[in-house]
Formats: C-alpha cells, structure tokens, sequence
C-alpha cells in the first residue's frame, strides 16, 4: 500500500508518490501480492449518483465486479464517468441515461 497522488501522464493513470512538496488529493494505491502493476487499485471511494429512473446494478452477482471509469482533474479528486460490471464473460457498460 502506498499514499500516491493520482494523474494523467501521456493520456494514462498513473500515480505519483505522496511528499511534502506534493500537492493535490491523496489515494491509497494498493496493489495484492502476486499481481502484476497494472493490476493496482485505488482504496478509497467514490461517489456516483445514479438517476432514479436507471437501472440499479446492485446487489452485484456472484463473480461481478463494479469498475469505473474515472477522469483526473488538473485539481480535486479522481472523479467517476461511468460505471461497469465486470464478470467471466468480459465489461459490460452499464446505461445509465
């Protein structure tokens, strides 16, 4: 685990070690043994609103994931776009309009 602060670099996300001369929101970056880089997560949360006429995804199945898509502003925290379910038969985009 490690506090990083979250960025684009090139058109990626990546994540800049946290120090003192760092400015801007913090994450934890955690990465499980035996994975590889691209494979690291974020530990917080974020809030995403979901239109009371949508579809909810929850409660999620057995063997589902909830991603997000997320855009990194200049400042301010990493904010979620758009919302996926993730499961043995690939990401699937959830409509949410």
């Amino acid at each position: 685990m490690w506090r990083v602060v979250p960025a684009v670099t090139n058109g990626a996300l990546t994540a800049r070690g946290v120090d003192e001369t760092l400015p801007g929101p913090t994450e934890t970056l955690i990465l499980d043994q035996d994975l590889p880089c691209e494979y690291a997560r974020f530990g917080e949360t974020s809030d995403f609103f979901i239109p009371e006429h949508a579809r909810s995804p929850f409660p999620l199945q057995k063997g589902q994931e909830l991603w997000a898509l997320v855009t990194v502003p200049p400042s301010g925290p990493v904010r979620p776009v758009k919302l996926a379910i993730s499961d043995a038969t690939g990401f699937h985009v959830l409509d949410l309009d």
